[in-house]
């Protein structure tokens, strides 16, 4: 198979002229046969005669047709060369062949180019369904951090108030209370000890924002990825389905200009 420069079908005529030049002959004979029949008849006529002195006259006239048969046979050949009627009928055939194979080629890339068509809606269905669903999660874990976040800075300054509440109180129970004192000290350290788990629960929501941003970066990236490459195939199968299309047309337009 050859193709031109345009992409089409260059085919090879002058193997399948050589092939069918030296033969298709075909001889017809044709024999006739007449035949021709005469009838012999015989007619016999017998006449009697009597007169009054006893004579008799006997007169016998006897009638012969001969029957004669004549036979011709003719013979008639007649010697036909069907090249060029084998020629094209070879050619018809052979393009009513190429015909069926493009028109099945083109509803196969047909199916096809839905095929894709559906795959790439699907994917683009996908895509945003897991966009959204990054979203939610995304948002979810920002609330139930943010949550966090505030109910511990909420408890932070809570026990900051309560912490300068004794100190309060022990300044003013100093030489009073050493009771209180030691009280004062010992929310002392309640109150760096719940300091410590502000920064600690801080320093947990930005890590886990980083990485729910990361992971929603990561997801956006790939169903981009995935959207695009569906898009370009989607492209080229239509690009394909247009080329057998006018492929299908070109040769259809040439078996009739044919015939």
């Amino acid at each position: 198979m050859y193709y031109n420069i345009d992409g089409s079908i260059q085919l090879n005529y002058k193997r399948y002229f050589s092939y069918f030049i030296n033969y298709f002959t075909i001889t017809t004979t044709i024999t006739t046969t007449s035949t021709t029949t005469i009838i012999t008849t015989t007619t016999t006529t017998t006449t009697t005669t009597t007169t009054s002195t006893t004579t008799t006259t006997t007169t016998t006239t006897t009638t012969t047709t001969t029957t004669t048969t004549t036979t011709t046979t003719t013979t008639t050949t007649t010697t036909t060369t069907y090249y060029y009627y084998y020629y094209y009928y070879y050619y018809y055939y052979y393009y009513y062949y190429y015909y069926y194979y493009y028109y099945y080629y083109y509803y196969y890339y047909y199916y096809y180019y839905y095929y894709y068509y559906y795959y790439y809606y699907y994917f683009f269905y996908y895509y945003y369904y897991y966009f959204y669903f990054c979203v939610c999660c995304f948002c979810y874990c920002c609330c139930y951090y943010y949550y966090f976040y505030y109910y511990y800075y909420y408890y932070y300054y809570f026990y900051n108030y309560y912490y300068y509440y004794y100190y309060y109180y022990y300044y003013f129970y100093y030489y009073y209370y050493y009771y209180y004192y030691y009280y004062y000290y010992y929310y002392y350290y309640y109150y760096y000890y719940y300091h410590y788990y502000y920064y600690y629960y801080y320093y947990y929501y930005y890590f886990y924002f980083y990485f729910c941003f990361c992971c929603y970066c990561y997801c956006c990236c790939y169903y981009y990825y995935y959207y695009y490459y569906y898009y370009y195939y989607y492209y080229y199968y239509y690009y394909y389905y247009y080329y057998y299309y006018y492929y299908y047309y070109y040769y259809y337009y040439y078996y009739y200009y044919y015939y």
